[in-house]
């Protein structure tokens, strides 16, 4: 397996883990979490230094998440996301939720978050419904690296 793959597989594995999480705003943890704590998990998993903060509303930080997002991760166009790729998603105008693009068993691009709606971390297709609410999609830097290292072999 090349290490881009690995690196994928091990991305979407760490996002799958929190599968059945119930739902807790600001909870970061497997007893209790919400959308921000699967990212955060993953970046924490790659070595990244992670910000985060937990003083915030339901809807809680438009602006100031892309903003951390984008210290953090790479932005890239809100179309060209692949398993591995977090996305940033509304259901007003600004950002409030985050998702980790998985590819599913069936072969469908799907997506694993926290879904206070459901109550606990689900993974389900990306359809057009969700499509629809992407506004942002950024990358992990690692990821990025093995990609730009592959391209120059």
């Amino acid at each position: 397996m090349n290490k881009i793959v690995k690196l994928i597989a091990e991305i979407t594995d760490r996002a799958r883990s929190w599968t059945g999480a119930p739902f807790k705003h600001q909870g970061r943890r497997k007893d209790g979490c919400d959308c921000m704590a699967i990212p955060i998990d993953v970046g924490l998993m790659l070595g990244m230094t992670v910000r985060d903060w937990t003083r915030y509303g339901r809807l809680p930080l438009g602006s100031k998440l892309y903003k951390s997002f984008a210290e953090h991760l790479l932005e890239i166009p809100k179309s060209s996301y692949e398993p591995g790729d977090v996305l940033l998603m509304t259901w007003k105008t600004e950002p409030h939720h985050t998702a980790i693009v998985v590819k599913m068993a069936d072969g469908n691009i799907g997506i694993v978050h926290c879904h206070s709606d459901v109550g606990r971390v689900v993974e389900h297709r990306l359809d057009d419904k969700w499509r629809r609410r992407i506004v942002y999609a950024f990358r992990y830097p690692a990821v990025e690296k093995l990609n730009n290292m592959k391209d120059s072999n």
